[in-house]
């Protein structure tokens, strides 16, 4: 039952890894001009917030 609990977070945590290497490989460092960084910056930001809040979740829900 615990490893069950551990393996479902584990698959969690990796789908949120995804989701923060996806959310950056739509930045083009090339394409970006100086006015467009703070989007992009204020867009990353966001998704990896989310994505700790999720980690954060996952973590409290294993702890006894």
């Amino acid at each position: 039952m615990e490893r069950d609990r551990i393996s479902r977070a584990i698959e969690r945590i990796e789908v949120a890894v995804d989701r923060i290497y996806t959310a950056s490989e739509k930045i083009s460092v090339q394409s970006l001009d100086n006015g467009s960084w703070s989007a992009k910056h204020e867009f990353l930001r966001k998704e990896v917030s989310a994505t700790l809040s999720d980690l954060d979740h996952l973590i409290a829900g294993l702890e006894p």
